[in-house]
């Protein structure tokens, strides 16, 4: 019996090479391209970088979901695609007169300013340029 036998089996795989690593054996072991073992492995592999692609993807995703814009009580999501659709980013908003923000279908004069005054005071209040802030609308949600 040796140290390793209450551990779990673990092997990686190098990329290029292909070539399967263990703790348990001293040098990597260079298998056939058609041989299942390594054909099970790679697919083992090629699923879990699937996985964590899509999950980042996902995670990245939200980012441009949600925005300063958004944040702002009142402010859904159809009022803040069509604010960003019409003035093109939360700057853009930020600069819009009260006017042009009334004319967006779901905006009065009332709410216009207080999103005005809302994103004013938020502005004065964080130091930093939120990352949101930059991001740009340039298409359907």
């Amino acid at each position: 019996m040796n140290a390793f036998s209450d551990a779990p089996e673990v092997i990686s795989l190098a990329k290029k090479e292909e070539l399967l690593y263990s703790p348990y054996v001293k040098e990597p072991v260079r298998l056939p391209a058609s041989h299942p073992v390594r054909r099970l492995v790679e697919r083992i592999r090629d699923e879990v970088h699937r996985f964590a692609l899509a999950y980042h993807r996902q995670v990245r995703g939200k980012q441009f979901k949600t925005s300063l814009v958004r944040s702002i009580p009142g402010i859904g999501p159809k009022k803040s695609v069509a604010l960003l659709r019409a003035f093109g980013s939360v700057s853009g908003v930020k600069e819009a007169s009260a006017e042009a923000i009334a004319k967006i279908e779901g905006f009065s004069m009332t709410s216009a300013n207080k999103l005005l005054s809302e994103l004013n005071r938020r502005s004065k209040n964080t130091s930093e340029k939120s990352e949101a802030e930059t991001i740009h609308f340039s298409g359907a949600p």
